[in-house]
């Protein structure tokens, strides 16, 4: 999956958001915690996504967390299930 591994930048971001729309049909997104404090947030929950080339699906549990500096979101990390992700990438045999 092109969203998986460490990137940087602005056009990241765009990439990741443009991404995950071509390559996945989010079926559920639920949020079970968020916790803050000034600087940083985590969100926590579990996702589930069709892979639209292969059409299978995916689950796992993630956790987001985003740095946040002068009201700016600075750093934006998703820990999910992406070996997961990309077996259910795989091409069909």
């Amino acid at each position: 999956m092109p969203w998986i591994g460490h990137k940087v930048g602005r056009a990241a971001m765009v990439n990741f958001v443009r991404d995950l729309r071509t390559e996945g049909e989010p079926l559920s997104f639920d949020v079970d915690d968020l916790l803050a404090s000034s600087t940083r947030a985590v969100i926590i929950g579990a996702l589930r996504t069709r892979i639209k080339r292969t059409g299978r699906i995916t689950s796992s549990q993630f956790a987001l967390v985003l740095t946040i500096k002068d009201g700016v979101v600075t750093r934006f990390q998703m820990l999910e299930d992406s070996y997961d992700m990309s077996k259910a990438a795989q091409p069909l045999s």
